[in-house]
């Protein structure tokens, strides 16, 4: 039995199969280690206290499902309890969430935490913990999952309280692309939460608990009760009405309210569902509660916990969009120079951070994804607009150095593929350094954030060769979008700016030819050439 008598021996437990029916039921004893008499632990709780009827000492009730042996608890729930676990057969260490009795010995509900359990395996995400496998033993179903031991967003504001800004941005951006890889799952979690908003020890966030999950076509009221916490489930799962991804959007954005100001957005007195529908449809009021949180963050929260599934964010692209601009916004304000510093000296300092690397690297990438969504960006005086437009971008040109200038669209070349790849992400083999990676999850100001086979993780701007930059920014270009031309002519300006002339030529060559207005002001791109050649 999966090596069972070996281990249940090292623990000093007496099992005795009392029978062996549906719900394999089962009388553990355990040996007190004061006295050495039989203590029936079958009812006890994994790793509890126990107290001995012979000498009346207290023990620890040491259990084990299956081949895993339980070394320390990680957390309680309404559904069950998360172990830290040893697979005795696999040899490694594993979370175990073992559900109640109840839901075990129920077979219509065990065989639905079956199905979900299937489909939410099928979850193969860096923000989505892992779901090894599932079993029964002694009448009570498990999951066994993915170990995350850097502890949880609950716990970091029970110790921290209010957490940064930044950070909690951050975090709501990785868990909103585990629920969407979830979504094109057909699942939604249903309990999003602190608790559930897992950090792995490189600082991956992963939402977790995929367990509760359902299917989003699953028909409503299913089951009658309603499972997950109050302060975070949204106002149509208290009605019982129907539900579909804006539910989980409404709980994170639940969770995060509660990272930022330190207590969940809604709080009543009694355990009314009546009165906690009606403190959810009404309007949250931010700015009454006295923190500086930055306008984009509030304006997005307020979307997320609108009363109304409608009034909130129609897709988690969408969501993704408005949580990378609060983001960038914020790290915009943390490296911009004080407003009365020369705009030459902050577009210097800006493209020196973009263009230290001076290697050159392989890649190999075809990015599958879907053509960018179309974008804007603005700078002062010459103007490359990344959207749709029917006149040249250059009306109000006013001549100015062209070094400036250069590095100014060196600049809106760096906002334009962050946005690019915190939008649709990126998807081919890169060999940077000798280091392989899978993809990219997204970017902000300080790093990109570089898919591995085991998770994701971050790398400087200026770790990454040009060569490779260039090539990650050329593959959003789409001949047929009107923006490519657009997209072009900053893919030049990066090239010329960190020494790949041959590349800027024709970047600049084919941006100008598809759109008249850049010919005058190849001229920039060949001074540059010249400076660069002497």
């Amino acid at each position: 039995m999966h090596g069972r008598g070996a281990v249940v021996a090292r623990l000093a437990q007496d099992v005795t199969i009392a029978s062996l029916t549906q719900h394999d039921t089962i009388t553990v004893k355990q040996i007190c280690p004061h006295c050495g008499g039989h203590v029936d632990t079958s009812e006890a709780d994994p790793l509890s206290i126990g107290c001995c009827p012979h000498c009346g000492d207290k023990f620890r009730v040491d259990k084990q499902f299956d081949h895993f042996v339980l070394l320390e608890p990680l957390g309680a729930g309404g559904m069950g309890s998360v172990y830290k676990a040893r697979d005795t057969l696999l040899g490694r260490l594993v979370a175990l969430k073992i559900f109640r009795r109840d839901l075990g010995s129920d077979t219509d509900r065990a065989a639905h935490l079956q199905e979900e359990a299937r489909a939410a395996a099928a979850i193969n995400h860096p923000n989505v913990v892992q779901i090894f496998s599932f079993g029964r033993d002694r009448g009570q179903f498990y999951l066994v999952m993915e170990l995350v031991d850097g502890g949880s967003l609950d716990e970091r504001i029970e110790k921290h309280g209010r957490l940064a800004e930044r950070d909690v941005l951050r975090a709501g951006i990785e868990v909103t692309q585990g629920l969407r890889a979830a979504q094109a799952k057909g699942l939604i979690h249903r309990d999003v939460k602190p608790g559930n908003v897992l950090f792995a020890a490189d600082g991956t966030v992963k939402i977790s608990d995929f367990g509760l999950a359902g299917a989003a076509t699953q028909p409503a009221g299913r089951h009658t009760e309603i499972w997950g916490s109050p302060y975070y489930v949204s106002p149509e799962r208290l009605l019982n009405q129907p539900e579909d991804f804006r539910g989980d959007i409404y709980s994170l954005g639940a969770t995060l309210y509660h990272a930022l100001y330190g207590s969940a957005p809604i709080r009543a007195d009694s355990n009314s569902t009546t009165a906690l529908i009606k403190l959810k449809q009404q309007p949250l009021k931010l700015r009454q509660t006295g923190l500086r949180i930055s306008p984009l963050t509030r304006r997005l929260l307020r979307r997320m916990l609108a009363g109304v599934p409608a009034k909130r964010f129609a897709s988690y692209d969408e969501l993704l969009a408005a949580l990378n601009t609060a983001l960038m916004k914020i790290d915009n304000g943390r490296t911009r120079s004080p407003a009365r510093r020369t705009f030459g000296r902050l577009a210097a300092a800006a493209a020196l951070i973009i263009c230290a690397a001076a290697t050159a690297a392989v890649i190999v990438a075809t990015n599958t994804r879907t053509a960018p969504q179309q974008i804007v960006q603005r700078s002062a005086g010459p103007t490359v607009e990344i959207a749709p437009q029917a006149q040249p971008p250059y009306e109000t040109y006013q001549p100015v150095d062209a070094t400036r200038q250069l590095a100014q669209w060196v600049i809106d070349w760096k906002r334009t593929l962050i946005d690019d790849l915190n939008r649709t992400g990126f998807s081919g083999a890169l060999d940077i350094a000798g280091t392989q990676y899978t993809g990219i999850a997204g970017a902000d100001n300080e790093q990109i954030m570089f898919r591995t086979r085991v998770g994701i993780t971050g790398v400087r701007w200026d770790h990454v060769p040009p060569k490779t930059l260039l090539a990650i920014s050329a593959a959003f270009i789409w001949p047929e979008n009107v923006d490519a031309a657009d997209r072009q002519w900053l893919c030049a300006a990066f090239a010329y700016e960190t020494g790949q002339l041959d590349a800027g030529r024709q970047f600049a060559e084919a941006a100008a030819k598809s759109k008249a207005a850049y010919r005058e002001y190849l001229g920039i791109f060949s001074q540059t050439a010249a400076a660069k050649t002497q």
